[in-house]
């Protein structure tokens, strides 16, 4: 960073315009334009922000933050700001600014700042004609050949609610017919776009404008793949980030920070976007188009900071899908689990067998050592096998990924088994003693068989977790015993090939 870009990035950060400064990338100014003076005293149209001049902070389910710089040549006396051409989706309550001199030491900060919307919807365009005299167009069905298909009615606008317009003409009200407004002439001040206006005392020079919002439609979030080995050693893992804007503000080479991690937000009423639910161009971006590598992460409070090395262009109404790291090859292990409710009770009969299926599990670590070592937000995972003589993959499952540290284990569950099963009953029950008086349990002793049978070609190890409520304690098992948590005995038992392996244990529980 040059020490101009240096000096600016900490006079943002003082005047309030970020709020972690280290997020902000202060857009290179390009050459200031002048700041037309309009009619009015004292008032200057800055100039529309360049290509280059968006910084963009994008949360998981948005809205995001961004930050215009536009250089402009101050004219001596302007005393009033306005700035055009900002997106329909910026949240009225959210819009900051500051100007920065070029030879200053210090921002300025504004007297006001006023977000004001577009004119160009139909409600709005009446609204400001109130008074005036306007032509409505209504069709004409009894038009004959050469006639127009349109007749028009004139007269004096004196009220537009409910989009039904009330005019006066020959001396009375009338209400008007469904039709449309037609202009001879645009009027001077028509705010064609939305745009901000600033009230600020600053002496004449080249000076950037910096402007901030919260703007809806924009959001991203993370897409991986894992590719799991046919013997379950090994995983290949990718990952994404995508970046979607429902909007239809196009936002040229902007500067993108990504937030992972949930950032707490009070619930405000958000614009309704109609487009967000229509279908969105889609493009992937090709390895040479792949924005300069994935991004660099940084640490800045309990949040990472995921910052994308090259300007990305945003069209409304798209998705942009770019690397989030290099694919990489992870040992891997796959486990076979079968939880269960060990507690016996009244009207479960010994000798009812109760067909069940283990559920799969493929894990691996986000080893500090290993080939990936960086922090992973979290995102929709796809686990698929390698089809043989195929050239592409078979879904396994899908899954939602929660954010993963260094040093953390990423544990995907695939579904059931379809080779590996289990057969379980209760062997044996009996009382123990009267109820406890504190619990209301009653101590009993009881013996639980399950056979699991294996189809596959290997062996397979399968992971018994029971449950019990109260004290509890394993007095016999055909296998050994660990205690996973206070509540849950864990046992291990390896199923041949194309076999079948009996585990019985003996629990006193119920105290």
């Amino acid at each position: 960073m040059t020490p101009c870009r240096a000096r600016k990035h900490a006079l943002l950060a003082a005047a309030g315009l970020t709020a972690l400064a280290c997020l902000v990338a202060v857009p290179r100014p390009a050459a200031a334009q002048s700041a037309t003076q309009s009619t009015e005293q004292g008032t200057a149209t800055v100039p529309v922000p360049a290509a280059d001049a968006h910084d963009i902070v994008l949360y998981r389910d948005g809205p995001a933050e961004v930050t215009e710089a536009r250089p402009l040549a101050l004219p001596d006396g302007a005393r009033r700001l306005v700035a055009d051409g900002l997106p329909e989706t910026a949240i009225d309550d959210s819009l900051s600014a500051a100007l920065v001199p070029s030879e200053s030491a210090a921002a300025i900060l504004p007297e006001a700042v006023t977000l004001q919307a577009a004119e160009t919807q139909a409600y709005g365009l009446l609204a400001r004609l109130i008074g005036q005299e306007i032509t409505w167009l209504v069709p004409n069905p009894s038009a004959g050949p050469g006639e127009p298909a349109e007749r028009a009615i004139t007269g004096i606008l004196r009220a537009a609610g409910a989009g039904e317009p009330v005019v006066e003409r020959d001396g009375g009200l009338e209400v008007l017919p469904p039709g449309r407004l037609r202009l001879d002439s645009i009027p001077a001040d028509l705010a064609l776009n939305r745009s901000a206006t600033v009230e600020i005392d600053a002496p004449a020079g080249t000076s950037t404008l910096f402007l901030r919002y919260t703007a809806g439609g924009l959001a991203w979030d993370a897409r991986y793949a894992v590719e799991v080995a046919h013997d379950g050693t090994s995983v290949h893992f990718s990952g994404d980030y995508l970046i979607v804007n429902t909007s239809r503000e196009d936002y040229e080479s902007a500067r993108l920070r990504l937030v992972a991690g949930d950032v707490p937000r009070i619930a405000r009423p958000r614009p309704v976007q109609k487009e967000a639910m229509q279908a969105m161009a889609y493009r992937t971006m090709s390895a040479s188009d792949s924005g300069g590598g994935p991004p660099s992460v940084a640490a800045v409070g309990e949040r990472q900071i995921f910052s994308v090395s090259r300007p990305v262009t945003l069209a409304g109404s798209s998705t942009v899908r770019r690397p989030l790291f290099k694919s990489v090859t992870l040992p891997a292990e796959r486990h076979y689990r079968l939880t269960g409710q060990g507690e016996a009770w009244i009207g479960r009969a010994p000798d009812e067998s109760e067909r069940l299926r283990p559920r799969v599990e493929v894990t691996f670590v986000n080893d500090a050592d290993g080939p990936l070592a960086r922090p992973l937000p979290a995102g929709e995972v796809s686990v698929r096998a390698p089809d043989d003589g195929a050239l592409s993959t078979l879904l396994l499952a899908e899954a939602r990924m929660p954010a993963t540290a260094v040093g953390e284990r990423v544990a995907l569950d695939l579904g059931e088994a379809f080779d590996v099963g289990a057969r379980r009953r209760l062997a044996s029950f009996e009382w123990r003693g009267e109820p406890d008086e504190r619990t209301g349990r009653r101590p009993y002793t009881a013996r639980h068989e399950i056979v699991l049978t294996n189809a596959k070609k290997t062996p397979v190890t399968v992971d018994i977790l029971d449950r019990f409520n109260g004290e509890w304690q394993v007095t016999d098992s055909s296998h050994p015993v660990t205690r996973a948590d206070a509540r849950t005995a864990s046992f291990e038992v390896e199923v041949p090939a194309g076999g079948e392996t009996t585990f019985t244990y003996t629990v006193q529980a119920g105290g």
